[in-house]
């Protein structure tokens, strides 16, 4: 870190600390917006199917159940890309 403060700025010591430091943020925002998008379009799936049944509540219980059970599952896998693909960031950028 001394050496990276104390050499001059260069358009490659840019880009060092960009795949630095900077690629895990970036996986995290865009795993972050992909959670966003998925809840949000189960939400209207799960509205419309509950209008579509005459808001019955077992089936709006069924599908809540199912919509938190595909958020949680998918949270888990978003988690698990983030781990593999921070060592991926970290890998490239060492080289």
């Amino acid at each position: 870190w001394k050496f990276l403060r104390r050499s001059r700025w260069t358009k490659v010591k840019a880009l060092y600390i960009i795949a630095r430091y900077k690629c895990k943020i970036l996986v995290n925002i865009y795993s972050s917006l992909g959670v966003i998008s998925l809840t949000c379009s189960e939400c209207f799936f799960v509205l419309r199917t509950y209008a579509l049944w005459n808001s019955n509540r077992i089936v709006l219980v069924a599908m809540l159940s199912a919509l938190f059970a595909i958020i949680a599952s998918f949270i888990g896998i978003c988690f698990s890309a983030i781990a593999t693909s921070h060592g991926l960031c970290s890998r490239f950028s060492h080289d």
